[in-house]
């Protein structure tokens, strides 16, 4: 395989892994949200600003990748496999509650 085709590849890595990693950043806020009272043995530094910045860097590097024309057709065929993730998950968990 030329080396060219090498780079696409890893840009839709890049952003498959840019928005996991903004995800883990975004669940800290809900679940400290949504369950206030948990203990929580592991503290979170800079809360709420430093997660906050964490989640609101990698959106605007994986919105630099969708604008950007390199990079903008291997970033939506990310964007495309991760939401064709979404009906997989609903249909699972129905699944699981049955």
């Amino acid at each position: 395989m030329p080396v060219g085709h090498v780079q696409p590849a890893a840009q839709l890595r890049d952003l498959r892994r840019r928005r996991v990693l903004r995800g883990d950043g975004g669940r800290l806020f809900r679940l400290r949200q949504r369950r206030p009272e948990i203990p929580r043995p592991v503290r979170a530094p800079g809360y709420p600003w430093l997660p906050g910045l964490y989640v609101v860097l990698t959106g605007l590097i994986a919105v630099d990748l969708l604008v950007q024309e390199a990079t903008r057709t291997y970033a939506m065929l990310g964007l495309a496999l991760v939401l064709l993730g979404v009906p997989v998950y609903f249909a699972w968990r129905r699944l699981a509650t049955r």
